[in-house]
């Protein structure tokens, strides 16, 4: 019996060597394989300014553009072992980069086209609840890109529907409040005097990742007198990352807790413009340049993965929404990064500090993770209710063109066969777009290269001699010395063999040997890439 170490430091698991002494093998020899060491080579792409550029456009079919946005992404190197993290920043990177507004301004904001819409990147795992998905769960790995509109208007009522208050809004879990029967629209709080911060509304539904809001309008907001302070009057609305509709037992929110909300006072009677709004970041009070005015509407926006808050003296004129500022023209917003927070949503509060006399609110509107609001209510016509006013198409124009571009190695390293995705016609107001990758996470359809952790199984090829192996798969004869079951490793193969199984090599007469190759392939006869040196032992009798 001989024993052979092939070694390799080919990265495609390709052992090619040639001996110095030869060796001498009697007629009808066989061969074995003794065992197999290899490391995969990572499947890895390093992002920068050149590849790192993502862009989507939506356009009516007679050409003309309805949105554009590009972003880059942020620099770093990813492999399968943090796959995570890559989707997790793409998906932030695609939700902190589109306006809410269709202006650039930092200290000015409208309703832009992709208002209350949130991005999403994740493995396909299926859900029978969600439109647009297999009625069935499915668990593929491809990697879906999407985005879905939350279910509610900007103005706090369903499309279509008066004078009845959203369902969203309807499903806040309110402690002393409650409607005014007259409009339908005044939120009141049931309890007398000023102080009183048990009169609130929660919402159990996170606040989208996406560009969106959450906003009031200040119908009754004025002095209760008697001397009580400014801080312990009106009312407050804040985000939170405690659930407070399902804890239990029940808890109150507080302005402490919150990580973002507006304080609004009261006006007083003497000098309307005497008490500002303040601004809460982590429970720490900034007092503003913008003062307290009856009628005001007050929104908490999410724009570019900033939280800001905003006034509108006219509500029933989007255009004229303006950020809070301090004296001295401090921006008080607060970064809040979906990455960087992604086990922390964000709940709505509304803290009623004001009497019924002097704090009544109104057109409350939120704008809800619309992957969390779909599920939940699964029940409603989403393609109506959701999206109707995403692309804003006139009669003449009943589809528009929806196209993503991704550069052609990251568009590869999440498994889509080439970089532009998507391309295609969709119906106006579609309830949410997605984009399905043609394989699992990473290369090994599209480049024929797999690491260890992809294929369920490998084999080894010997290719310097024959022996006698049998391929089902193609249905013949083909010199497979072994198969080798999956390795427990994701990134190392190690097979050791106890009991070697020797197949015949089919020399009718003695021959002699100086190179020896053979490889290792993947269960469909894909290229295996590794790293470094991989080493086989065959034995030879």
């Amino acid at each position: 019996m001989k024993l052979i170490r092939l070694t390799s430091t080919e990265n495609k698991a390709m052992f090619d060597n040639t001996l110095n002494d030869p060796i001498f093998l009697p007629a009808n020899a066989e061969v074995a394989l003794a065992n197999v060491a290899l490391a995969s080579e990572p499947r890895s792409v390093a992002i920068d300014a050149d590849n790192g550029v993502v862009t989507w456009t939506t356009q009516s079919t007679d050409g003309v553009i309805r949105y554009q946005n590009t972003l880059t992404m942020d620099a770093g190197v990813y492999n399968a072992g943090t796959q995570q993290t890559f989707m997790d920043n793409l998906e932030g990177d695609l939700n902190d980069n589109q306006l809410t507004s269709n202006s650039t301004s930092s200290t000015h904001i409208q309703a832009g086209l992709m208002m209350n819409t949130q991005w999403t990147v994740v493995e396909n795992t299926g859900n029978p609840n969600v439109p647009g998905q297999p009625k069935k769960p499915v668990d593929d790995k491809k990697i879906v890109i999407g985005y879905r509109k939350a279910c509610t208007s900007w103005d706090g009522k369903e499309p279509g529907v008066t004078p009845d208050v959203s369902p969203l809004i309807k499903d806040f879990q309110s402690t002393n409040v409650t409607i005014d029967a007259t409009s339908q629209y005044n939120f009141v709080n049931r309890t007398t005097g000023s102080g009183d911060d048990k009169s609130t509304m929660v919402g159990h539904i996170p606040m989208t990742w996406g560009p969106g809001g959450f906003a009031i309008n200040l119908n009754t907001i004025t002095d209760a007198g008697g001397g009580a302070a400014s801080d312990i009057q009106g009312v407050f609305i804040g985000l939170t990352t405690i659930n407070h509709a399902i804890s239990k037992p029940a808890t109150t929110p507080t302005r402490a807790e919150c990580k973002f909300g507006v304080h609004c006072s009261y006006v007083d009677a003497e000098d309307p413009h005497e008490e500002p709004y303040v601004i809460y970041r982590s429970g720490v009070p900034t007092i503003t340049n913008a003062a307290v005015v009856e009628g005001d509407s007050v929104l908490i926006s999410r724009n570019m993965g900033i939280l800001s808050a905003f006034v509108n003296e006219d509500y029933t004129s989007t255009d004229e929404w303006y950020i809070m500022e301090t004296e001295g023209d401090e921006d008080i917003s607060l970064d809040w990064k979906y990455r960087d927070n992604a086990s922390a949503p964000l709940y709505p509060v509304v803290i009623f500090y004001g009497s019924a006399d002097n704090t009544v609110i109104t057109q409350l509107s939120y704008a809800p993770d619309p992957y969390k609001y779909f599920t939940w209510r699964s029940g409603k016509n989403q393609e109506s209710d959701c999206l109707w006013d995403l692309f804003p198409l006139g009669p003449e124009n009943k589809n528009v063109d929806f196209k993503m571009e991704l550069s052609e190695d990251v568009a590869l390293f999440l498994g889509f066969m080439s970089g532009g995705l998507g391309d295609f016609k969709f119906p106006a107001r579609p309830a949410n777009l997605q984009l399905v990758s043609s394989t699992d996470f990473g290369w090994k359809a599209i480049r024929s290269w797999a690491t260890v952790g992809i294929s369920e199984s490998f084999y080894v090829q010997l290719l310097s001699t024959g022996c006698e192996g049998y391929d089902g798969l193609t249905h013949g004869r083909k010199n497979i010395l072994a198969v080798i079951p999956k390795s427990d490793d994701a990134n190392l193969l190690l097979y050791d063999v106890a009991n070697p199984l020797f197949l015949e090599i089919g020399n009718a007469f003695p021959i002699t040997l100086r190179n020896i190759s053979a490889r290792v392939l993947t269960e469909d006869g894909g290229e295996l890439a590794t790293d470094g040196l991989s080493v086989m032992t065959l034995l030879y009798k």
